[in-house]
């Protein structure tokens, strides 16, 4: 499946800070839809320290996070992040799902001094319903370029989130071994709140 990102916008909105993609996706029957997109500011250290793609570059992680609402990732399933038995099961499912929704497809952009074909600015922000401040715009710049070069990859940052995954790890498998329903949910109750940060 191809992906093209024709803009990319850093919106802030109530202290919080996502990109804001304008893109086409191509569909199985080959049609093209055009659809927006949105990468909080820290899902590229939250992915790097869930599965362990320290190796990646910044490109490669906005790939794959891109492509996470098309791949048939199951939270419910054994190899899930928090269900497999080793991070490295976890890694693998995670970038098989990607590979297998992506298949033959690339991540494309306008390019590099380019026009936008089909957005003005602020439009996608005007799409998505809602009033949040633009911060950064590609404008004529390549939007991959201006996502890797306004958002960060910290080793401390990427360090703190393994510690909460390994953390929520230990606990889920804690709590299902002895059975414990009240601790399960808390667990899952932390992980929904994590996840909606990164």
């Amino acid at each position: 499946m191809d992906i093209t990102i024709h803009n990319a916008e850093l919106c802030e909105k109530n202290g919080s800070r996502a990109w804001l993609l304008a893109m086409e996706v191509q569909q199985p029957d080959g049609t093209t839809v055009r659809t927006a997109g949105v990468v909080p500011v820290e899902a590229m250290e939250s992915r790097t320290a869930e599965y362990g793609l320290d190796d990646f570059t910044e490109a490669e992680v906005l790939e794959l996070i891109i492509r996470e609402p098309y791949a048939k990732l199951d939270p419910a399933s054994p190899h899930s992040l928090l269900n497999a038995s080793t991070l490295d099961e976890a890694r693998e499912a995670y970038l098989s799902a990607i590979a297998a929704s992506k298949g033959g497809g690339q991540l494309r952009t306008r390019g590099k001094g380019q026009r936008r074909p089909m957005i003005a600015p602020g439009e996608p922000l005007k799409a998505a319903g809602t009033s949040a401040t633009v911060l950064v715009d590609s404008d004529l710049d390549d939007p991959v370029e201006t996502i890797c070069a306004h958002t960060l990859r910290r080793p401390e940052y990427v360090d703190a989130w393994r510690t909460i995954v390994n953390r929520d790890r230990r606990e889920l498998r804690r709590a299902r071994q002895t059975s414990d329903d009240t601790a399960i949910l808390r667990v899952a109750e932390r992980i929904k709140r994590t996840e909606e940060i990164g």
